[in-house]
């Protein structure tokens, strides 16, 4: 996709005059990538399919995927943590779970009444004969 393999980095950085060089632009492209990823979570969580294109992107910078992943992982954790944003872990009912309850209670009791009706119906036409 654009990055070298692992054994064409090796190769690269074993010589001398391009080690310092290398690793230098890797640091870089690391640090770049980072503050794409923070731009990308200062608002909201980060979707499947930005992820995904984020470590494509990653991938041409020469970061690994499993290392882009635990980038946006860690980037993610300190966007949660510096503005004060709930953990999904620890996420408490909100007004639209809430809601959600509400909606599947209401249609629980509206279910019992029309059998309630429908039985009393019933009996009433059994007794009537």
């Amino acid at each position: 996709m654009g990055g070298a393999s692992p054994e064409k980095r090796r190769a690269l950085d074993s010589e001398p005059h391009t080690l310092s060089f290398r690793r230098g632009q890797r640091v870089a492209n690391r640090q770049v990538f980072r503050e794409m990823v923070r731009a990308e979570c200062e608002h909201h969580p980060i979707g499947f399919f930005r992820r995904r294109a984020l470590v494509r992107f990653a991938q041409r910078l020469d970061i690994e995927a499993y290392e882009a992943r635990l980038t946006i992982m860690a980037v993610e954790y300190e966007c949660r943590r510096g503005q004060g944003l709930p953990n999904d872990s620890t996420e408490g009912p909100d007004e639209h779970s809430d809601a959600g309850m509400e909606s599947a209670v209401r249609f629980v009791v509206v279910f019992l009444a029309v059998v309630a009706n429908v039985l009393l119906f019933r009996w009433l036409v059994a007794t009537m004969k």
